[in-house]
C-alpha cells in the first residue's frame, strides 16, 4: 500500500508542473471559475453537455475571443486534472465556431500580373549628392 500511495504522490508532482509556469494562475483561476460553477448547478461530471451549457451561459456576457481562450485554458486544465480527451467534444467547437460573427477576410486581387506588365523597365535614377 505504501508503495502505490509513494507512485501517486510522484505522479501528482508531476502532473502539477504541465501547466505552462507562466500562465498557471491564470489557467487555475479559470478553472476555478468553472469548478464553482459546476458545484452551484449540482454538476458532477464535465461531458460535452456540461461545458456547451457553460460555454452559452459565457456566450451572453463575453466576446467569441475570449471564449475561444477560455476553452483553451479549460482544455488544458481539465485534461491534466480530470483526463478529459476534448478532441470529440465537436458540437463545442462548432459553437464555439458559430459565436465568432466576423467573416473571413479574403484577400483583394492585387493586380501583380498588370503591375509588371506596365511597370517601366528602368528606375529613374535619383541624384542625392545635388545637395
Amino acid at each position: 500500500m505504501e508503495i502505490r500511495a509513494r507512485i501517486q504522490r510522484t505522479a501528482d508532482k508531476a502532473t502539477a508542473n504541465l501547466l505552462p509556469a507562466k500562465s498557471a494562475n491564470p489557467y487555475e483561476a479559470e478553472y476555478q471559475k468553472c469548478i464553482k460553477w459546476c458545484e452551484e448547478n449540482k454538476i458532477r461530471e464535465f461531458s460535452e453537455t456540461t461545458l456547451l451549457v457553460y460555454f452559452q451561459i459565457k456566450s451572453e456576457i463575453i466576446k467569441a475571443s475570449t471564449l475561444w481562450t477560455i476553452y483553451s485554458v479549460l482544455k488544458s486544465t481539465l485534461g491534466i486534472k480530470h483526463n478529459i480527451n476534448h478532441s470529440k467534444f465537436y458540437k463545442l467547437t462548432a459553437f464555439l465556431k458559430r459565436q465568432d460573427d466576423t467573416s473571413p477576410r479574403s484577400l483583394k486581387y492585387l493586380p501583380v500580373e498588370t503591375f509588371l506588365y506596365t511597370a517601366p523597365d528602368q528606375r529613374e535614377s535619383c541624384d542625392y549628392d545635388s545637395a
